[in-house]
């Protein structure tokens, strides 16, 4: 193995790039040595964020003046540095991407210590307004994702979902639809009681 000479007053650099067993070794003045065992210390790789996104759900249906609730949370194995959301509108220009910020790290990561208390939870609660996208009407086809950054840079992107939005007359018809199938639903609970 590795031998690190320590004397009175020095400050040796040891950089652990791997698992390792070691203990210290002590001579004395006379040269008489013993061992001390110390232990192990474990390295792991950094993993990626990890983005669990509860809501909106896949099926969400919307209009150009929706606020849409983002829930759900970026989780990972030492610190998240930023959190975006980013969308595309692509039935207009499908390469054009448009940055939001959700979360950006300006406190210090967390130590390599911390990593003993699990990993870093940050909850994603945001209200996205598409009455801030210019130009946006019905039909226009949105595509969105969240991307989540550690401190090592690494990235993770959620799923993409796509949407075409709704006119508000189509929007009324498909929520009178839900509320006729709810309510016939209701109706055959009803009369199955009786």
């Amino acid at each position: 193995g590795r031998q690190v000479s320590l004397h009175e007053g020095s400050q040796p650099a040891w950089r652990i790039t791997s698992s390792v067993q070691y203990f210290f070794k002590f001579v004395d003045t006379k040269g008489v040595d013993g061992l001390i065992p110390a232990g192990t210390v474990t390295v792991q790789p950094d993993q990626p964020p990890e983005i669990d996104l509860q809501e909106p759900d896949e099926n969400w249906i919307g209009g150009p003046q929706s606020v849409i609730p983002l829930r759900g949370q970026v989780s990972d194995d030492l610190s998240v540095s930023e959190i975006q959301l980013i969308y595309r509108l692509t039935d207009r220009d499908p390469e054009q991407e448009t940055l939001i910020p959700l979360f950006h790290r300006t406190a210090p990561p967390r130590s390599a210590a911390d990593v003993e208390n699990g990993p870093e939870i940050h909850h994603v609660v945001a209200d996205w307004s598409l009455s801030q996208i210019p130009n946006l009407q019905p039909g226009s086809v949105v595509s969105w994702y969240l991307t989540a950054r550690d401190n090592c840079g690494q990235q993770k992107d959620s799923p993409v979902r796509t949407w075409t939005l709704r006119s508000a007359e189509q929007l009324r018809r498909h929520f009178a639809r839900q509320d006729q199938r709810l309510f016939s639903r209701l109706r055959d609970i009803l009369q199955a009681q009786q």
